[in-house]
């Protein structure tokens, strides 16, 4: 019996791998009031961080390819991410956020291939389609972290804060980019900035065009009608067929 449970488990893992990051993410946008700005806040964040590369390291396992390049990414970006923590080391946290958006963005590829890849719609690929939605905001919020830490000034309304709080300071503005509802006081002002915030729009709009058409074409079945228009039984192919003028 307990030999069974313990099969069923790594089963149901392998089963719900884009559950388990959906619940990952959410789980940042959850805490994001305890981000606060203060070395708890820091600490918290920071934790918090790392676990989301981790999640997304792990549910890459199903693609060998992208499991090893996220591999690779994720084991400098929580050595840099640790190292800006405790020495407060400005290019060690800008590296670390190149890097995690680096995992993020391959964790987003595997996700596409989940969504797009023939077959049935089941529960765990309807998460991995909700999750690269989200993902696209999570993964700008490190671009526009990296945009700002390279050009100070090119948003405007953020709060002075600690530099390793920035990611969670632009998540607000990211998400409201990518659900297009304008809720927000941080604006772009630089052209870089502003060419970010399009092509989050763009990613945003592009995505669910492809899902709508992807969902619309796996339902919808191709109608034949049998019947002509006067109710009568429509002609067999190869087969002639008189009308009366």
């Amino acid at each position: 019996m307990k030999d069974h449970a313990r099969a069923r488990a790594p089963a149901w893992l392998r089963g719900n791998r884009n559950l388990i990051l959906f619940l990952a993410v959410m789980l940042t946008i959850v805490l994001l009031p305890a981000f606060e700005h203060s070395p708890k806040g820091e600490l918290l964040f920071a934790v918090v961080s790392m676990f989301i590369v981790f999640v997304a390291v792990v549910v890459n396992g199903r693609s060998r390819a992208l499991f090893w390049i996220a591999l690779t990414l994720a084991g400098p970006a929580l050595t840099l991410r640790g190292m800006a923590f405790l020495n407060d080391s400005a290019g060690a946290l800008l590296w670390s956020w190149v890097l995690s958006a680096a995992v993020l963005l391959a964790t987003m590829l595997r996700l596409l291939q989940d969504v797009f890849a023939p077959g049935a719609v089941s529960r765990d690929r309807l998460f991995g389609c909700v999750t690269v939605y989200i993902l696209i905001g999570l993964l700008w919020c490190y671009l526009y972290a990296i945009i700002e830490e390279l050009s100070p000034g090119a948003f405007t309304g953020l709060e002075e804060s600690s530099k390793s709080l920035r990611v969670a300071d632009l998540t607000y503005f990211s998400l409201n980019v990518v659900m297009t509802v304008a809720l927000t006081d941080v604006m772009p002002v630089s052209r870089t900035a502003q060419m970010m915030v399009l092509l989050q729009e763009f990613a945003a709009v592009f995505y669910m065009a492809f899902v709508i058409a992807r969902l619309v074409g796996m339902y919808s079945a191709p109608t034949a009608s049998t019947d002509t228009d006067d109710g009568g039984a429509a002609p067999k192919p190869g087969c002639r067929q008189d009308f009366e003028p």
